[in-house]
């Protein structure tokens, strides 16, 4: 089985922000951050309709601190995933993987590569991806987007056959 695909920077953020935000610590920065937000806000319109000072400061530094946590982390993802997709030239090109019962096969038009089923320990499906993680930090993207519906049936199939592969299919 083969699968072409062509990584943009708009799908390479999209990933990296879904895994930011996978995370349970990530989602409660950002409420925490967006009720600290809405109360300096709704705190300096009440400074503002009462003319008081001292509410007007701590209105806009509640709002302050709510802009960093609610955008801060967005901001972050945004720059590295800008870092990283500029500095690895693989990831930006034309990709052609093969599954094939020995190994998965990667081509670029720089490189290729051969990963052996043994060197596979996870295999995760999120919403728009199948990632396949040779470890906690070299994972192999694939968007759902670049294979149809009994394409991704077969690669499921290949992974779930692998004795060894964690798996984690919606």
């Amino acid at each position: 089985m083969n699968i072409q695909i062509k990584l943009t920077f708009k799908d390479y953020l999209r990933l990296m922000l879904a895994l930011t935000y996978k995370k349970i610590f990530i989602w409660f920065m950002t409420i925490i951050g967006s009720i600290v937000l809405l109360v300096g806000l709704l705190s300096l319109i009440g400074a503002i309709v009462g003319n008081e000072t001292s509410s007007f400061i701590d209105s806009l530094v509640s709002i302050l601190i709510g802009l960093v946590f609610t955008a801060f982390i967005p901001f972050l993802v945004y720059l590295n995933a800008k870092r990283s997709y500029s500095s690895n030239a693989m990831i930006k090109e034309n990709i052609i993987y093969e599954f094939n019962q020995d190994s998965m096969k990667l081509k670029g038009e720089s490189f290729s590569s051969e990963v052996s089923w043994d060197s596979i320990f996870k295999v995760e499906e999120i919403k728009e991806w199948i990632l396949i993680y040779q470890s906690k930090v070299l994972v192999t993207i694939i968007p759902k987007n670049a294979m149809n519906p009994d394409q991704i049936a077969e690669l499921k199939g290949i992974f779930t056959s692998r004795p060894g592969i964690k798996i984690k299919f919606k």
